[in-house]
């Protein structure tokens, strides 16, 4: 009886890490549109484009359960639409209600070229929300927020863009750190309450010739 105990005991055991290690795996995105709307690491498998003229390239729900990491894994996504057009590299939030998310977001590790918007978080609010290691060019805004609290948008490079980080309704504790400003406009912006205050934080800035 103790030894057919045993054995089932580890027969479990090995189902939970299984189990465990299934859910701990990268979740490979291949193609866009893409949209994360349950827990974990998703990661990018080569660079990709997208074409259309509206929507966004990858969306993540703020409604998730859980942590959510999109690590690029050095690539980069483009987007080949129409000057114009509105569309976003990465849109976090979702149609409806404005909900707070409960859980981190984090993005990292990539490249996003063109669009509107390369990310937009300005569906407010938003908390615990991390993007490093990012370049994003050649957009009318590269990190577009609001309202958001306890976030990092640090050791990022923005090139020819109209407004880099633009922090609409700040909610304090947030850190903007070694990041890297190319030929842009307005290096950091940050309004609140819908008055037009301006504070331009610039630790660290390169000029392209």
């Amino acid at each position: 009886m103790i030894r057919i105990t045993t054995i089932l005991l580890l027969a479990a055991l090995g189902q939970i890490m299984s189990a465990t290690a299934v859910q701990a795996a990268n979740i490979q995105i291949t193609y866009l549109p893409y949209t994360i709307s349950a827990p974990g690491t998703y990661v990018l498998t080569k660079n990709m484009s997208y074409p259309s003229t509206q929507g966004a390239a990858i969306t993540i729900f703020k409604t998730i359960p859980g942590p959510v990491v999109l690590d690029f894994k050095g690539y980069a996504i483009t987007w080949t639409g129409t000057t114009g057009d509105e569309a976003f590299g990465v849109f976090i939030g979702i149609l409806g209600p404005s909900l707070v998310n409960t859980y981190p977001i984090t993005i990292k590790n990539g490249t996003i070229n063109g669009f509107l918007l390369s990310i937009n978080g300005e569906e407010a609010p938003i908390t615990k929300l991390t993007v490093e290691n990012m370049s994003c060019s050649n957009a009318l805004e590269a990190v577009a927020v609001a309202g958001i609290s306890f976030s990092n948008i640090n050791n990022c490079v923005f090139t020819l863009t109209n407004y880099e980080i633009y922090d609409y309704n700040d909610a304090a504790n947030n850190t903007y750190l070694n990041n890297t400003f190319n030929q842009v406009g307005t290096p950091i912006t940050i309004g609140n309450d819908g008055l037009a205050l301006y504070t331009i934080i610039v630790p660290k800035v390169t000029t392209l010739p």
